[in-house]
């Protein structure tokens, strides 16, 4: 299969550094793409969403995979217990974390995996979907029938978030689709969730290359106050 794949990352407009991070790697048993949101101060947010990509990078360039729904979940957990290590060594990192997205691509399938509030978007024949499910108090709410999903993209606690990878216990989401001829999947930091809506999306990647839709992405949400990191991957299934 043939993929054509872009990112942008950008500090935004209020932010002094940006604490997000991505990442992918190619080899001959597949394609892995991650995007990562750092957070526990300036040091300690940027340190955890780089250990956060690059682990599991490493990790994939290791040995073939050969189940990668296992795989996502192992080196997301192993990533988990490195940076509560860290943590735990230099009260500069205490506190540190990261959400993280991850699509491993396999044989026409990707397997997708998350932690926290980074989401993983598919756009198909003129529609849109979020694949992943917030790791939030918000979306809890939601799914409780306190709030709607209207409510809750707009709601004051919206980046409360209930796991984050270095955390402590953590349960990544894992899941997996077939894909299409033209597909095109969207990872994303809340950066860009947060001011951009699935339709807009939908327009901006049919529209551009993926590596001109991502900086199109990042220049609306930072039109738009761009008060958080913005950190976008496209990846179009081109044959």
């Amino acid at each position: 299969m043939k993929l054509l794949d872009g990112n942008y990352s950008d500090k935004g407009k209020v932010r002094e550094t940006n604490q997000d991070y991505f990442g992918s790697e190619i080899t001959s048993w597949g394609y892995l793409f991650i995007v990562a949101d750092g957070m526990g101060g300036h040091r300690g947010g940027k340190t955890a969403s780089r250990m956060t990509v690059n682990i599991i990078c490493e990790s994939f360039k290791l040995k073939p995979v050969l189940n990668p729904s296992l795989f996502l979940r192992s080196a997301i957990l192993d990533t988990n217990q490195k940076i509560i290590f860290k943590a735990a060594e230099d009260q500069n990192f205490k506190g540190m974390g990261a959400t993280i997205v991850a699509v491993l691509i396999k044989d026409s399938i990707a397997h997708f995996a998350h932690v926290g509030d980074s989401r993983i978007y598919l756009f198909r024949q003129g529609t849109w979907r979020q694949i992943t499910k917030d790791h939030s108090l918000v979306q809890q709410m939601v799914d409780k029938g306190i709030i709607t999903n209207d409510i809750a993209e707009v709601h004051p606690n919206k980046n409360l978030i209930l796991q984050a990878v270095g955390s402590g216990n953590i349960q990544p989401d894992i899941s997996s689709e077939k894909l299409e001829n033209g597909d095109v999947l969207l990872l994303c930091s809340d950066g860009l969730s947060g001011k951009v809506g699935g339709e807009e999306m939908l327009r901006i990647v049919e529209k551009h290359s993926p590596t001109n839709a991502c900086k199109e992405l990042v220049n609306l949400a930072n039109e738009r106050g761009g008060n958080d990191n913005i950190t976008v991957t496209v990846i179009r299934v081109d044959q």
